[in-house]
């Protein structure tokens, strides 16, 4: 692993100082229905199929989807669509 030294001021992104994680990001229902023009009933039967990503619920029944895992999802969607 090479260190680069920066100035103290110079702000360090954690994936150049550390092995490389997926992203956590959290992306609420909304978002997911807007990008994508779905419905509610339309994710809903996605997640009871198991063709979309679970979503990771909170504390308070707040359920957020992780954005790695939904750009994932709709990758391969294209990816389909191309074969």
């Amino acid at each position: 692993m090479m260190v680069i030294h920066r100035d103290v001021n110079t702000p360090v992104c954690l994936s150049e100082t550390s092995t490389p994680r997926p992203s956590r990001q959290m992306i609420r229902r909304q978002k997911i229905l807007e990008h994508f023009d779905l419905s509610r009933a339309t994710l809903y039967r996605l997640l009871a199929e198991k063709k979309f990503p679970a979503p990771v619920y909170l504390p308070g029944g707040g359920a957020r989807w992780i954005l790695s895992e939904v750009e994932a999802w709709a990758e391969q969607r294209i990816q389909e669509r191309e074969v």
